[in-house]
């Protein structure tokens, strides 16, 4: 009897052995074959239990991996590293609730941050943002250097638009990592959504010139800080480089034509992205008004009455609730001439306004003036 497990022993030793050479050689299959062979005598050895859970999660087999760590952590639920194993297979295996299950339960004295991280995870994927942040800020109070954590933990503050408390936590870390090319990027796009652009200019000239950032996000924003303070000058250099990178995004192509509108008295090249802006697409009538008003107010900047008008009345067709821009075209048009279509158009303002509102002041005013010159030129 003695010699039969003491052969038995060998024998599973030198399995083991051949186990451990095949996974050195990335011979997975052939491994687990080895495996499943020696388990059909001793089907709840822990070893070779482990050694197969860990071969199938090698060879990104994750639903029979998950199965072995579930054997595993029932046979040996003090042993966290399967419950563990089996947290990740289910976030894997996209079975969120089964991770947050696990994690909650395994994770209750102990904050091991990427494992609490993980549990984050998959509240978000779960869109339970709330929660997602609790476990996150639960890494941040024990780790509050903790990178991940704290990325992750601040986009849903930006999402929440809680733009103080997503300051000062990048702010804190930056204080001891200030070239973090990333957390320079969070904490400059934090900025600019706070509304200090002189600031967030700041900090995407320091990750541009300083940490050769040279990515979009930086060129944008930069560009946009820029464009805030009213320097549309410098604004064009960064948002052309951002357009080098991504020209997918018409709102990027909108900003290069405001900017040239701004910049240039000939309007022809604000035209020309203006056009850029439309062609890129689909339909869509709030982003095509957009583009319009823009535009008639970059001719009406220019006295250029007539095109003026033309681009307001294209922008009051596709968004009617906009009273100011039939107003402002019936003021090209009375400005080029044309009184009559004028007067037709302060009507119009004059029917959709109530008779205290600006528009309606400003619209029955001038509409008396073209009345009276209309008479007078009858007479």
């Amino acid at each position: 009897m003695v010699c039969f497990w003491v052969c038995r022993g060998q024998e599973r030793l030198q399995g083991l052995d051949a186990v451990h050479k095949l996974k050195q050689q990335f011979r997975f299959e052939e491994a687990r074959e080895v495996l499943v062979v020696s388990l059909a005598g001793d089907p709840l050895n822990e070893v070779l239990l482990s050694e197969l859970a860990d071969c199938c999660f090698l060879q990104g087999d994750n639903t029979e991996a998950k199965r072995y760590y579930e054997i595993l952590s029932q046979m040996r639920p003090e042993n966290k590293a399967y419950t563990f194993r089996s947290m990740v297979l289910s976030f894997k295996l996209q079975d969120y609730p089964e991770c947050v299950s696990l994690g909650s339960e395994a994770l209750v004295r102990d904050t091991i941050p990427a494992l609490s991280v993980l549990v984050g995870d998959a509240w978000q994927k779960l869109e339970r943002s709330d929660s997602a942040a609790a476990w996150y800020a639960r890494v941040l109070e024990k780790y509050p250097r903790n990178r991940t954590a704290l990325m992750k933990y601040a986009a849903i503050l930006i999402g929440r638009q809680d733009y103080d408390t997503a300051a000062r936590r990048v702010r804190s870390y930056l204080a001891d990592y200030p070239r973090d090319v990333q957390m320079n990027a969070i904490g400059a796009k934090i900025s600019f959504l706070k509304g200090e652009h002189l600031r967030s200019r700041d900090e995407f000239l320091f990750l541009r010139d300083s940490l050769c950032d040279n990515s979009y996000h930086t060129h944008l924003y930069l560009g946009l800080s820029y464009v805030e303070l009213g320097s549309h000058k410098r604004a064009e250099a960064p948002l052309l480089a951002a357009w080098q990178i991504d020209s997918s995004d018409v709102n990027l192509a909108l900003a290069i034509a405001g900017v040239m509108a701004n910049e240039y008295k000939d309007p022809e090249p604000a035209r020309r992205w203006f056009s850029k802006a439309e062609s890129m697409l689909e339909p869509d009538r709030q982003m095509l008004y957009k583009i319009y008003k823009n535009e008639g107010h970059m001719f009406y900047a220019r006295n250029m009455w007539k095109m003026g008008a033309d681009y307001l009345i294209k922008a009051y067709e596709l968004n009617p609730k906009d009273v100011s821009a039939a107003g402002l075209a019936a003021y090209c048009l009375q400005l080029a001439g044309d009184l009559k279509q004028a007067g037709k158009w302060y009507e119009t303002v004059l029917d959709r306004c109530d008779r205290e509102a600006p528009d309606y002041i400003f619209a029955k005013k001038r509409l008396t003036e073209i009345q009276a010159e209309l008479f007078m030129m009858s007479q």
